[in-house]
């Protein structure tokens, strides 16, 4: 999953959550058992604590970018 998320904001530069679980579910699909989305925002939150990801301040929705390499 973390991969996977990295990989999208890479290739879209920014991605808003629902974007963002979008691509997943595209991409994790017949590959992946359990709820993408609930992982999604797990792993999302785990890369927000260690710095690694950043939402931009002030936009409706979030969108979040890459702040630096894992």
């Amino acid at each position: 999953m973390r991969a996977a998320i990295l990989a999208a904001l890479q290739r879209f530069g920014e991605l808003t959550y629902s974007e963002l679980a979008m691509c997943l579910e595209d991409e994790l699909a017949g590959k992946f058992s359990g709820s993408v989305k609930w992982y999604c925002v797990s792993v999302k939150q785990d890369l927000e604590a260690r710095g690694i990801l950043k939402a931009w301040p002030k936009t409706r929705p979030l969108r979040w970018y890459i702040e630096r390499s894992a």
